[in-house]
C-alpha cells in the first residue's frame, strides 16, 4: 500500500487525470481492504493509514459505482 500510495500521489488517478484499467486493477484491492465485511483487517489499517488512496477509492466507487 505505501507504494501503491506514492505512485499515486496527489493525482486523481494513476495516469492522471483519466481512469484507465490500471485504476481498475488497484481500485479492486484497495476497495477490498476497505470493505466493512472483513472488520479490522491489517490491510484495512494499511489504506485508512494513507489518505490519498482511501480518497482515491471513494472517488472511484462514486464515479463508476454509485448506480
Amino acid at each position: 500500500m505505501a507504494a501503491l500510495s506514492a505512485l499515486l500521489g496527489d493525482k486523481p488517478y494513476f495516469m492522471g487525470e483519466t481512469a484507465t484499467w490500471i485504476d481498475a486493477s488497484v481500485y479492486a484491492f484497495v476497495s477490498g481492504a476497505l470493505t466493512d465485511a472483513m472488520g479490522e483487517t491489517p490491510s484495512r489499517a494499511l489504506v485508512a493509514a494513507r489518505p490519498n488512496l482511501a480518497a482515491y477509492a471513494e472517488r472511484l466507487r462514486a464515479e463508476f459505482y454509485s448506480g
